[in-house]
């Protein structure tokens, strides 16, 4: 987003921003208007700048024997000095509900949790290469595997299932926490979310974006019994 025209309460018009790629004049009230999200001024018109589709997008999956170890494996991928658009991090039991949901199949059953590392770019080649070198670093993290979703169907596939994970849980979500940390923090506080899970008995499933720290848990107002969303309990009364 380069410029926005807003209206502001007293009915003044500003124009934030431009068709400039970059400013760096003064405080960024473009950014702060963003992150208002209307409280400060109505929008009334964007300039947004226009990206060519990528020639090529090659989606990798990992999964790893611990939830610790899915987390912790980010910041190697990282320092590899390969920067994916995106960086997914799901649990087996809150994929397994948005499996039953979507009635589709995800493709690595192993560990507890897997990372999902997303790519793009202008040539195949290229991405290609960075998947291989991206897949080399979550090998020696200690991935139990190394899938590449190499076509379109499958990426859509996977995607399909990954985001749908919030409607799989909701009608026994209670409150859903969006909470952003530090990546570096990222493996700490699921640990810390998972220690509360195992102290109250509550079900806690957590997934996210791990590249920029984003990690949503949802509070569950049922169990879910080894992951499997065809078990489970709604609760009568208070969780013990």
């Amino acid at each position: 987003m380069l410029g926005l025209q807003v209206v502001l309460a007293s009915g003044e018009t500003v124009e934030l921003g431009g068709s400039f790629l970059k400013s760096s004049t003064g405080y960024s009230l473009l950014v702060l208007m963003i992150g208002s999200e209307g409280t400060l001024g109505i929008i009334t018109r964007v300039t947004l700048a226009l990206l060519p589709k990528p020639e090529s997008v090659q989606t990798l999956l990992a999964p790893f024997a611990t939830v610790a170890a899915t987390i912790q494996s980010v910041p190697a991928v990282l320092q590899r000095g390969i920067i994916p658009f995106a960086v997914e991090f799901v649990e087996r039991s809150a994929i397994a509900c948005a499996e039953r949901l979507v009635d589709k199949n995800w493709p690595a059953h192993q560990g507890p949790a897997s990372l999902l590392p997303m790519l793009d770019g202008p040539d195949e080649e290229m991405v290609l290469s960075q998947a291989e070198a991206i897949g080399e670093v979550l090998e020696a993290q200690g991935a139990l595997d190394i899938l590449l979703a190499d076509n379109r169907d499958r990426q859509e596939e996977i995607l399909s299932i990954r985001s749908m994970i919030y409607e799989a849980l909701r009608p026994g979500t209670a409150e859903l926490f969006d909470v952003c940390v530090p990546r570096s923090q990222i493996a700490g506080h699921v640990q810390f979310v998972h220690s509360l899970e195992d102290k109250y008995g509550v079900p806690l499933p957590t997934y996210g974006h791990a590249a920029d720290g984003n990690v949503h848990t949802n509070f569950m107002r049922c169990r879910l019994e080894d992951g499997d969303p065809g078990k489970i309990f709604l609760q009568t009364g208070p969780i013990q």
